[in-house]
């Protein structure tokens, strides 16, 4: 039977355990910085603080709110796919 070699990748040393937790890690660093990013472009309602107010003033700012719920979605959805490819590779590794 043959003994299958282990793959350490570039610059990994043999016998030092691989993990994916600190690219992990940093990849939600910088999907929560795209994301809090996203705020700064986010126009503030004016007028009063009544519920129905609010409620109107959020409609009249329907066309500027789209894109960025639409690129939040997006950005989460990324995120969310990242998470499981790098599920994956955790277990590809382990074998």
């Amino acid at each position: 039977m043959r003994q299958r070699r282990a793959w350490y990748g570039f610059g990994a040393l043999p016998g030092v355990e691989r993990d994916t937790g600190q690219i992990k890690s940093f990849s939600d660093g910088v999907f929560s910085i795209a994301i809090t990013l996203l705020k700064f472009k986010v126009p503030q309602p004016s007028g009063r603080s009544e519920s129905t107010d609010l409620l109107h003033a959020l409609l009249g700012l329907w066309p500027s709110l789209f894109p960025y719920i639409l690129s939040f979605v997006m950005i989460g959805t990324y995120w969310a796919r990242h998470h499981y490819i790098f599920r994956y590779i955790g277990r590809q590794i382990t074998c």
